[in-house]
């Protein structure tokens, strides 16, 4: 079965933002950025500051941020695996920045998954394990 994304990491996918930058760009907790992400609250159960923050990050209207809700994602399923790619090279370069090479995220995780893009896999199961990675 496709996984339908929000919305929101629709847009942060876009700019290539993890959700932690999300958070500073926003002020909203990544904790609530998390479980609109997977579904656990939709965006319009959040409270209008919430939203107006979220909205104000992204750099667009309360109401276009609205807008296009979960509904519309379908359009946007197939796995744009440029940005995949783009993605994971962030979140790599981010450990390799910060020194931590040898960390269990980037030798467990993030690691494994560029070796199965490089080698040409592109399935669901890998752009979805990519895109959730934080």
């Amino acid at each position: 079965m496709k996984k339908i994304y929000s919305k929101l990491a629709q847009l942060r996918w876009a700019q290539n933002w993890t959700q932690t930058e999300l958070k500073e760009r926003s002020g909203v907790s990544r904790d609530t950025i998390s479980r609109v992400e997977r579904g656990r609250t939709k965006l319009r159960q959040l409270t209008p500051l919430t939203i107006n923050k979220l909205a104000k990050a992204f750099g667009m209207p309360v109401e276009e941020f609205l807008k296009k809700g979960e509904e519309d994602m379908e359009q946007s399923l197939k796995p744009n695996w440029k940005k995949a790619e783009s993605y994971l090279n962030m979140l790599i370069a981010e450990y390799v920045s910060i020194g931590v090479v040898g960390s269990f995220g980037l030798n467990l995780t993030l690691l494994p998954l560029k070796k199965r893009l490089d080698s040409g896999e592109k399935t669901q199961k890998l752009f979805d394990e990519i895109m959730e990675c934080e």
